[in-house]
């Protein structure tokens, strides 16, 4: 998939919420497929946001390399399936 750039109407848009009920739809879990997939393959990615592959939902992807250091795991020994996806309606205590 194609990030989009700034220019674009969609990154000006208030994501819709994705709530939690929702998230093992097959929607949803396409949407965080595509996230991952569009990421993955470049290197310094350390996250990425539904709405940049024209996805308008309060959801995002980070990158396993961000919390390789903290877990002491080599994310290229993991396939790279590190990732953590969140929903931004979440509330970290």
């Amino acid at each position: 998939m194609k990030i989009l750039q700034k220019e674009n109407k969609i990154l000006r848009h208030v994501a819709k919420p994705v709530p939690v009920k929702d998230i093992a739809s097959s929607k949803i879990q396409k949407t965080i497929k595509d996230l991952k997939n569009t990421m993955h393959p470049i290197y310094d990615a350390v996250a990425i946001a539904a709405p940049q592959i024209g996805a308008s939902l309060r959801i995002f992807v980070v990158s396993g390399k961000v919390f390789a250091r903290e877990r002491q795991i080599d994310t290229k020994e993991h396939g790279g399936d590190a990732e953590e996806t969140r929903n931004n309606d979440e509330k970290k205590p």
